[in-house]
């Protein structure tokens, strides 16, 4: 019957220990989960604490066993009071814990004694486990989902690299705003690989990914970008006496005195 067992060699059922149960027809008993206890011997079932308590370990064998869990955001080794809080990046979704969880990639932990990670919203991300904050995707990058690891890197200027080539100009050709655009987010300068970039950083997703101002024209954006498809101005031409001689300028020079830019 339950609260009993029988093992091999037995020549009738035993009664379970205190601190363990059975239901019929066991071989064994189980000991009492964390959070249960059983009084008497015999017993078919654990009785589960009160409220949110549990015990220090298995196999209680009273409620006097049961006390206060850790809440959700703290721990202790026991799981029971005194609980510490969670450091930030880390938490604890559940009452009872005995250690704090680091956050997984994707997600963070701002403060103290969390219970959850906050996920990474797009045009964010959070590179590895533990971290405390999601930081914005660099210029030129984007994330175009929650939970990101890592920012992509916008694709080719297709425009730009073809300008390039049929003037025969090389990487000193690429803007000086360009050049640090790309040493931020650590990509070499080369004029067959010009890549488009974005208006601001935190962009979240692959349309925010802008052409390069041509030479003779300049981005009001202060980035050098054609930012026309998003609802901007885009590219405009320098104004007469001014000009720019590289790809991805944000400003006209003034032509020096004994020369001049007529307006495209």
């Amino acid at each position: 019957p339950g609260g009993t067992f029988s093992g091999g060699g037995l020549a009738e059922c035993a009664a379970c220990p205190r601190g363990s149960a059975s239901g019929g027809g066991a071989t064994a008993c189980s000991e009492c989960a964390l959070g249960y206890y059983s009084v008497t011997e015999g017993a078919s079932a654990c009785t589960q604490c009160p409220g949110l308590t549990t015990t220090p370990q298995p196999g209680a064998v009273s409620a006097d066993q049961c006390a206060p869990a850790c809440a959700p955001g703290t721990a202790s080794v026991s799981g029971l009071e005194p609980c510490e809080p969670c450091d930030i990046g880390t938490f604890a979704d559940t009452a009872g814990a005995t250690v704090c969880e680091q956050c997984p990639a994707g997600s963070a932990a701002p403060s103290t004694e969390s219970a959850e990670c906050q996920v990474c919203q797009p045009g964010s991300f959070a590179g590895g486990a533990g971290a405390g904050e999601c930081v914005q995707c660099s210029e030129g990058t984007y994330a175009g989902a929650e939970g990101a690891s890592h920012c992509e890197t916008c694709g080719l200027d297709t425009r730009a690299i073809q300008y390039l080539q049929d003037e025969g100009r090389g990487a000193d050709a690429l803007g000086a705003g360009y050049a640090a655009a790309m040493a931020a987010i650590g990509v070499p300068v080369a004029a067959d690989a010009v890549l488009m970039r974005t208006a601001a950083a935190g962009a979240d997703g692959p349309g925010q990914c802008l052409r390069n101002c041509l030479p003779g024209l300049y981005g009001e954006d202060s980035k050098g970008v054609d930012d026309g498809p998003l609802g901007g101005v885009g590219c405009r031409a320098c104004p007469e006496g001014s000009f720019t001689a590289a790809v991805g300028e944000s400003a006209c020079g003034v032509c020096a005195a004994g020369t001049y830019a007529p307006v495209l």
